[in-house]
């Protein structure tokens, strides 16, 4: 709200409805500010996302209602062929998580970004079609909430390591890779030591973190057509 005091638009894609995916939505104040529009995405109808939206700030969770559902137009449904939306080319696959999760490929003026988070490996398909959608993306966020050493004790849990989404990163070709969805227990200190390790790896590596922003301009290199990525926000 203080970055943009005359507000603007702003889109929420939900991978699936787990508390930690939803739980401060009610708190975010470009909901209550008519200057702002929130668009939401999701692979459900929007009747459905309507009420799993509306669901958690009833009585007795919440004492104001959700504003934003009474606008239908601002609640999308990404389908299995793909859609647009304001501007957005959205493209959605499953990934492998407990009560199911889906990725998301956003496309926007030759530019493109795929989330790829609450996933965990295992799943050969699924595995190979979120490295398809991942192909040539400017940004991969990749779910990286476990260490290698932590991983075996959370088989299951529904989640990757910085290496798996290392690999990914390369499989797919992708510009800019963004680890996501850190452990609670992961000081900063011990993310530093991820993304550091990660990028011994797979050099264009960096931690998301509250505040950051990734600008993505073209950049005209002699022989090449590659776009530079760089993270601003200070990450």
């Amino acid at each position: 709200m203080q970055e943009f005091p005359a507000g603007g638009e702003c889109h929420v894609f939900f991978t699936h409805f787990h508390w930690d995916h939803i739980q401060g939505l009610p708190y975010f104040a470009p909901l209550y500010d008519p200057d702002w529009r929130v668009h939401f995405h999701s692979v459900h109808e929007p009747n459905v996302l309507e009420g799993y939206l509306a669901w958690q700030m009833q009585a007795p969770y919440f004492p104001v209602a959700m504003p934003m559902t009474q606008e239908p137009r601002s609640i999308h449904e990404c389908r299995r062929a793909g859609s647009t939306s304001a501007g957005l080319r959205l493209q959605r696959f499953p990934l492998r998580h407990p009560d199911s999760a889906h990725g998301y490929r956003i496309d926007v003026e030759g530019r493109s970004m795929v989330l790829a988070f609450d996933h965990e490996h295992g799943n050969e398909d699924i595995d190979r079609r979120v490295t398809e959608y991942a192909a040539g993306a400017d940004v991969l966020i990749y779910d990286a909430q476990y260490t290698p050493q932590e991983y075996d004790a959370h088989r299951g849990w529904g989640h990757s390591t910085w290496e798996q989404a290392v690999r990914v990163a390369h499989e797919a070709g992708a510009r800019q890779l963004v680890l996501f969805h850190h452990d609670p227990t992961h000081a900063d200190d011990v993310i530093t030591g991820i993304v550091e390790q990660a990028r011994r790896q797979f050099l264009e590596t960096v931690a998301a973190k509250e505040g950051s922003s990734i600008v993505c301009d073209d950049v005209a290199i002699p022989g090449t057509a590659t776009r530079r990525l760089s993270p601003a926000g200070g990450s």
